[in-house]
């Protein structure tokens, strides 16, 4: 009697402790295929037609913008148009998200460096270090924390050349283009935004207004490439 009870209690026991492992593995199954999916979905919305035509509008919009800060820029007007800051502000909300989803853990984290890090580093050396350092955005702790997270997860993946790379062309290009425009001052580019207020307010004059600047061929090449950032 003794002995039958005892393997009752132990097949009991067995039983417990196999359905647990099932359920775990399940699980656990389970927050990986949803982890991939959301990074998929974080993908293809990036490569969608709405985010690279906001990703190319807000470089051509920074153009004559690079060394004002987000504060400068200000909250644009609601012009009967599409607003260029608009554009500007959906790169960066995009990558606020992914930032967030990361820490949350909610992304496949092998992936997102592969997906996601050469096209960033080349926005953050190019404007964002330098407008987010200047303001008080919680964007900027999210971006600076992105930052950090995909210098790391290069470290991790031995491939530390590949993000100093990334980083250093998207450092060069912006050092080449604020080259050709050395007579551009910061009070110019106050006023081309002042310019683009004015204008946004006016039903009757086109809101992509921009101040003329005199640049070199040379610096222009990588807005007219095939290549989007």
């Amino acid at each position: 009697m003794t002995e039958e009870l005892n393997a009752a209690l132990v097949g009991g026991f067995i039983g417990v402790v196999s359905a647990a492992a099932i359920g775990f593995f399940t699980f656990r199954a389970h927050a990986a295929e949803t982890r991939w999916a959301t990074t998929m979905s974080f993908f293809n919305e990036f490569n969608g037609p709405a985010l690279v035509t906001a990703r190319n509008d807000a470089r051509d919009y920074l153009k004559t913008r690079m060394l004002l800060s987000f504060a400068e820029l200000g909250e644009a007007p609601r012009p009967s148009g599409e607003d260029p800051r608009h554009a500007h502000r959906s790169v960066i909300r995009f990558y606020e998200r992914l930032a967030v989803m990361l820490r949350c853990h909610r992304l496949c984290d092998q992936v997102v460096l592969d997906l996601f890090g050469s096209i960033f580093a080349w926005w953050w050396k190019f404007c964002l270090e330098d407008q987010l350092g200047r303001t008080d955005w919680q964007a900027a702790s999210e971006l600076d924390d992105l930052a950090e997270w995909m210098r790391r997860r290069a470290s991790l993946d031995g491939r530390t050349p590949d993000w100093e790379r990334w980083c250093a062309r998207g450092a060069k290009e912006r050092a080449s283009f604020l080259a050709g425009f050395e007579q551009l001052t910061v009070a110019d580019q106050r006023e081309a935004e002042a310019a683009y207020r004015r204008a946004a307010s006016k039903s009757t004059v086109p809101i992509g207004i921009v101040i003329t600047a005199t640049y070199t061929p040379s610096t222009t090449v990588f807005f007219t490439s095939s290549s989007t950032a």
